[in-house]
């Protein structure tokens, strides 16, 4: 299901975006 998948990105995968985007870029930018 590929909306399932929005989800568990944020869910899931918000601690490894972070550790994957450069500290350089603001969260603001990253989030609407």
């Amino acid at each position: 299901m590929p909306a399932a998948q929005p989800r568990l990105l944020i869910a899931a995968g918000l601690p490894p975006l972070r550790s994957a985007i450069p500290p350089t870029v603001p969260r603001k930018e990253l989030l609407p």
